[in-house]
């Protein structure tokens, strides 16, 4: 399922117009982005976590040449589904 099916299933179940509700799961990813960027943690209750987490620095030998590789750190978005989730 897409965004678009989505956006209208939501529409067909809560009578909402399809355009209100595309506006409003834009807005909850943007935040959703923004947020985790920001250090945030978002938790919604018998959903799950999105986080933004740090990976550090570490050592890659490239598999080809067999040369040693440094990876820098980043941040990685992270969604951990609550227990209730992986029950489905």
């Amino acid at each position: 399922m897409n965004k678009t099916q989505l956006v209208k299933l939501i529409s067909e179940e809560t009578g909402i117009m399809a355009g209100d509700v595309a506006q409003i799961l834009n807005q909850f990813i943007t935040d959703i982005r923004r947020l985790t960027k920001e250090g945030e943690t978002i938790k919604i209750r018998n959903f799950g976590n999105f986080a933004a987490i740090e990976r550090s620095a570490r050592k890659y030998r490239h598999p080809q040449s067999g040369k040693i590789v440094s990876i820098p750190e980043k941040r990685r978005f992270c969604f951990k589904p609550s227990f209730k989730i992986k029950l489905l």
